[in-house]
């Protein structure tokens, strides 16, 4: 029996006998950034020779400025830590392991104190599994994240230092050996944070790239600095600017970022590159950004060139909802293709060159669209048919809605795109609702949905060219004059030709009504004498089918033949084509 007791308690002594094996280790302070009135900063530790570090029972004692703050309170974020076990798997054994705490006299007055507590284990294994190995690796043993309420003073470098010397507690850093499970006082290395020098060269040619109504993209030129960081602020100019040693974690989405202080001024973008797209901005709003070099970084060294940050202000598109819409025009409607030409825009036989104005054409009589719609004629989609308008009425027989008219592209594909050249057209600062859409073109009768139609940010499709007569208004859609399409081949139907602009808004006359649609393209020939001559490469409203010439003699189907087929024949030449639509 006694032999067997010695045993245990020699297994026993050496279990738990000290052994001197010192580890040096730095512990880091890192990510220094204000969120309301709590400071946040993360604690890291790193070995730095080959001697592994497995953390024992530990204080980390820190100095800071308490002027900055009332009646502070230190505390862990639970579930912070990454710490990591002799096998590289995360260990969450020390999250219930923290104890911490600020006096308010004494030697340790208006001390940081942090404790750690070693977690229990039974046997090697455990050890293994549980205790936290800190190797070599650079911010990868991170303690955890701590912060301090009560601050009042957001604007101002925490001064957060390691108290290694003085009176009350010091930092202390305990580890145990893996092997015998000896515990040992590390050899530690406090860095403090420190400022790098601030960089020469500021960022600039700060620039908008694209707006909408909720996002601005911006682009810039990098300074001399490891990164540049952009604020953005609704409202105002950014005048307080951040503050060296903290950092300002960016977001894209706005408001969601570390802002400086409380001024409203939120970070957007923080890094080496040259460009950024923000997010979740109201419409029709103005905000202000203020873009800055740094040098350093993970908010412990950060220095911001803060001498003639580039600064712009940017608004918001308005509200927008769409139409999308196909429609043909009879003129252009190639029956074999089932397409329309594009002859204005990419050119023939009577010339090459792109005759689309760059400006909406729809200012004049009997339009007066007032819109500022301009495209550079090299920018013009490529299938691009012609220019058309877009009317919304909130009733059928009203006029447009306020904000509801636009200018934009008709295609070969009969839909219609708006002056960006890649949504469907979009109607600024028009709530979505439900509308009677209305299209108008230079030399086309008008057509109006049948019906109010959904209309949003996105709308689905409505096809007048596909469906019957009873896509367009119209209260009679069967006698010919007053059908609101024309029927382009069999089961397709388009707007109907040869408004070439006689005396009579919105009608096609061949024959009567003193100035018709045929005098009218007489006199743009020239008269009688000139009638066989064509017009060509021009952009006209006597230019019926839309291949850049007016015909009025010879030439085979020329445009004055097209009317003439347009209004039913010889037997109707006198009776005009006119619409049923109110208000037009």
């Amino acid at each position: 029996m006694k032999g067997g007791i010695f045993v245990v308690m020699t297994l026993l002594m050496s279990f738990i006998s000290l052994r001197s094996f010192a580890v040096n280790a730095d512990v880091l302070v890192r990510n220094q950034r204000f969120g309301h009135d709590t400071l946040f900063f993360d604690l890291y530790l790193q070995a730095t020779d080959t001697n592994s570090l497995y953390l024992s029972n530990s204080d980390f004692i820190l100095n800071f400025s308490e002027a900055n703050f009332t009646n502070p309170q230190l505390n862990y974020l639970s579930g912070s830590t990454e710490l990591y076990n002799a096998y590289g798997n995360a260990t969450n054994s020390y999250d219930s392991n923290f104890g911490t705490r600020i006096d308010s006299d004494g030697l340790n007055a208006y001390k940081l104190m942090i404790f750690v507590q070693l977690p229990v284990y039974s046997n090697q294994t455990d050890f293994l599994t549980k205790i936290a190995r800190i190797d070599q690796q650079e911010l990868t043993h991170k303690l955890g994240t701590f912060y301090i309420t009560g601050a009042t003073t957001l604007n101002a470098n925490p001064q957060i230092s390691w108290v290694t010397s003085g009176g009350g507690l010091l930092l202390k850093v305990n580890h145990r050996d893996s092997v015998t499970l000896a515990k040992s006082a590390a050899v530690i290395n406090a860095v403090n944070p420190a400022i790098e020098t601030e960089p020469a060269q500021q960022a600039s040619s700060l620039a908008i790239t694209a707006t909408s109504s909720t996002s601005l993209s911006l682009s810039w030129t990098a300074g001399s600095g490891s990164g540049r960081i952009l604020f953005i602020k609704e409202g105002s100019a950014i005048s307080t600017l951040p503050v060296d040693g903290l950092t300002y974690t960016p977001n894209t989405e706005y408001a969601i970022g570390d802002q400086i202080g409380t001024t409203g001024a939120y970070s957007v973008f923080k890094g080496t590159g040259t460009s950024v797209t923000v997010t979740g901005l109201t419409a029709n709003t103005t905000y202000h950004f203020a873009l800055m070099e740094y040098e350093g970084d993970n908010g412990w060294s950060e220095n911001y060139l803060q001498t003639n940050p580039d600064t712009l202000s940017e608004t918001t598109d308005g509200l927008f909802i769409t139409a999308n819409v196909k429609v043909f025009l009879q003129g252009p409607y190639n029956t074999s293709t089932g397409l329309m030409n594009t002859a204005l825009r990419m050119g023939n036989s009577f010339g090459t060159t792109n005759l689309l104005p760059s400006a909406q054409p729809y200012s004049g009589t009997p339009w007066s669209y007032t819109g500022t719609e301009n495209v550079d004629t090299a920018n013009h989609p490529s299938n691009a048919v012609d220019w058309v308008l877009v009317e919304l009425r909130s009733t059928y027989n009203g006029s447009a809605v306020s904000g509801g008219r636009a200018a934009g592209f008709l295609l070969s594909d009969g839909s219609i795109m708006d002056t960006n050249g890649v949504d469907q057209i979009r109607f600024w600062n028009v709530n979505p609702g439900y509308y009677y859409v209305v299209i108008k073109h230079r030399n086309h009768l008008p057509v109006m949905s049948r019906d109010s139609i959904s209309l949003g940010t996105t709308s689905s499709l409505y096809d007048f060219t596909n469906g019957g007569q009873g896509r367009a208004y119209g209260t009679d859609t069967t006698t010919f004059r007053l059908k609101p399409m024309s029927v382009m081949t069999t089961g397709i139907y388009g707007m109907r030709g040869g408004d070439g602009g006689g005396s009579v808004t919105y009608q096609v006359r061949y024959n009567g009504g003193g100035l018709n649609d045929r005098v009218a393209m007489l006199n743009f020939s020239g008269g009688a004498g000139l009638s066989s001559t064509p017009k060509n490469n021009i952009y006209s409203r006597l230019d019926l089918n839309l291949d850049r010439q007016s015909r009025y003699n010879g030439g085979g189907l020329n445009d004055r033949t097209r009317l003439l087929g347009y209004v039913g024949g010889a037997a109707n030449s006198s009776t005009p084509l006119t619409i049923q639509i109110p208000n037009p």
